[in-house]
């Protein structure tokens, strides 16, 4: 694995994240998309373009894939609006992050 970096492509934003991330949520969309492109513990897929989600909220999906966390201030509340948990969940659901999905209903 290493120090593999994948550009998740977006219409008009890139994000790059470690391989390791994504493999990491082994149930995920990201891992399934991935899953055939490992090769003795190499990643030979640089490159992975996503298609009609909303590019502002991945952001914080990127995020959390990386982190493991919703951005919180000192006091560990939530950064985020009710209106973008509730779309976040969505995108936890498409993308079938629970973890993402159980994170966003604590913070609702």
């Amino acid at each position: 694995m290493g120090d593999n970096l994948v550009n998740i492509v977006l219409e008009s934003t890139n994000y790059k994240v470690p391989a390791a991330c994504l493999q990491k949520y082994s149930e995920s969309y990201f891992a399934a998309a991935l899953k055939p492109h490992w090769n003795n513990g190499v990643l030979d897929c640089q490159e992975l373009k996503i298609e009609g989600r909303n590019e502002r909220l991945f952001r914080h999906v990127a995020l959390f894939l990386e982190y493991g966390g919703l951005p919180r201030d000192s006091n560990g509340n939530c950064l985020l609006s009710v209106e973008d948990l509730k779309a976040l969940r969505e995108e936890g659901d498409y993308f079938l992050l629970s973890t993402l999905v159980t994170e966003v209903d604590d913070a609702l």
